[in-house]
């Protein structure tokens, strides 16, 4: 050990060793303890509180082989998966989307349809960028040929195609079913 002064020799001490830190003060890092506690788990705090937080925490132990798998159909060998041939028919439409838009709009269809034929119809409906406006209408219940309805005189698959909200466009399907049911 090199030689120190004793005000160095008391500093290198006080940095060495973990002494706790006197009542009411601030501890300092050589007050800290050198390990920090393991996190406790929620089950642990719902435990030690008392607490029912209904939090069923035993399924995500379960293990892998008792949980039911989640099978995802895979193309047949030689052919595309959907979210590739779509992202081709949006790359050779006229609108010429870029490589990074056209993949993001493949992927927000494949979400939305089911298959090429779905997807076929829906982008004629809406337009190829607006797969968000045929989820929306796919949640309401509404098909591809109840966009051939008038709102405000015009279809409302026209209405769609050229950004027109669809909200407004539901609302104004809403109302012209509503119209046909109570007469004009």
């Amino acid at each position: 050990m090199p030689d120190f002064t004793p005000e160095e020799q008391a500093l290198f001490n006080y940095l060495r060793s973990h002494t706790p830190a006197p009542s009411g003060s601030v501890p300092t890092p050589a007050n800290l303890p050198r390990r920090r506690p393991a996190a406790r788990t929620a089950a642990e705090v719902e435990r030690a509180e008392g607490l029912n937080l209904n939090l069923n925490l035993d399924r995500h132990r379960a293990s892998r082989a008792l949980r039911p798998r989640r099978v995802t159909p895979r193309p047949r060998p030689g052919t595309q998966s959907l979210p590739v041939w779509i992202f081709n028919r949006i790359k050779e439409s006229p609108a010429g989307y870029d490589r990074e838009t056209a993949w993001t709009l493949a992927q927000a269809w494949a979400r939305t349809v089911a298959d090429r034929d779905e997807f076929t119809v829906w982008s004629w409906a809406v337009g190829m960028s607006r797969p968000d406006a045929a989820a929306e209408l796919k949640d309401h219940g509404f098909t591809p040929d109840a966009l051939q309805t008038l709102i405000q005189g015009k279809p409302a698959r026209s209405l769609l195609r050229t950004g027109y909200d669809v909200q407004l466009v539901i609302y104004g399907l809403y109302r012209a079913a509503a119209r046909r049911q109570t007469g004009p």
